[in-house]
């Protein structure tokens, strides 16, 4: 990992997704001894964090919607621009 690395607040364990992650995202991961993710390159979900949509989810002023499924690349990178990141 290196410095454009974005800490999430709450790790999130690998085992909650349900689909077969191709290695250039899982090369962007950064992950704890016993696989949650900790920390993610920005540089893979630049593009959807920047989005408005994302905006307002992160600040609480929308939702994830209900029917929101991670079951690509495209669908996690998105799923991840949502979380809460620190410092």
């Amino acid at each position: 990992m290196n410095d454009n690395n974005v800490w999430l607040e709450v790790p999130i364990h690998m085992n909650y997704f349900k689909y077969e992650m191709s290695d250039d995202v899982k090369d962007k991961l950064l992950l704890s001894f016993d696989g949650s993710i900790m920390a993610v390159d920005f540089s893979l979900i630049k593009d959807f964090f920047e989005s408005d949509e994302s905006k307002m989810i992160r600040l609480g002023m929308s939702h994830i919607p209900k029917d929101f499924k991670v079951s690509s690349d495209e669908t996690f990178k998105k799923f991840l621009s949502y979380q809460a990141y620190s410092d």
